[in-house]
């Protein structure tokens, strides 16, 4: 039977760039995320590096048995509301993903083009920042904390079930807020 292991978005970079080869994957089944899409899709390494985004996805549509596009915030809801109905992007990305593999050499697209694709690169990171910079924001606090509690040594060694719960409701409210309060 195989492991099935839901991957990182870096582990798709990886084997896009070697350092993951396939024989150390053989007997996996790596799953791939609707998040890894949008991070892949909101890189800046979509206007610097193109073919290292087009082997990334490559090697989710080659190695992945499939795509859990479904959030994890958009699983919970269902769970609390059967009726819930998902409102994400993730087909119309991979649609674009798909589009951008048969494109050979991006210099030969119409300046346009290549204006529409800058706009919606930053349409689609300028929806996360908010809810990134509050993330960073809350981990900049937290490493802050951990070294001044006596480092990492003790910090492994608490019980952190209440502050869990609090940080996943933090996000719950903040991905609501952004998608369903408008």
């Amino acid at each position: 039977m195989q492991e099935n292991i839901i991957c990182d978005t870096n582990i798709w970079y990886d084997i896009a760039k070697g350092k993951i080869k396939p024989s150390q994957i053989e007997g996996l089944n790596l799953i791939a995320t609707g998040l890894n899409i949008q991070e892949i899709a909101s890189s800046p390494l979509l206007l610097r590096n193109i073919q290292l985004v087009k082997d990334t996805y490559l090697s989710i549509k080659e190695f992945s048995s499939f795509i859990i596009k479904t959030s994890p915030f958009e699983h919970l809801f269902s769970l609390f509301d059967p009726n819930h109905k998902s409102y994400n992007n993730i087909d119309s990305l991979i649609d674009g993903f798909e589009f951008l593999l048969k494109i050979e050499d991006i210099s030969s697209l119409p300046q346009s083009n290549i204006d529409k694709m800058k706009s919606s690169y930053d349409r689609l990171t300028g929806i996360y920042k908010p809810i990134t910079d509050k993330l960073n924001n809350i981990l900049e606090e937290a490493r802050k904390e951990v070294a001044s509690l006596g480092g990492k040594k003790i910090h492994r060694k608490k019980n952190f079930v209440v502050s869990w719960k609090k940080y996943i409701a933090f996000l719950i409210n903040n991905y609501t807020e952004s998608n369903y309060n408008k």
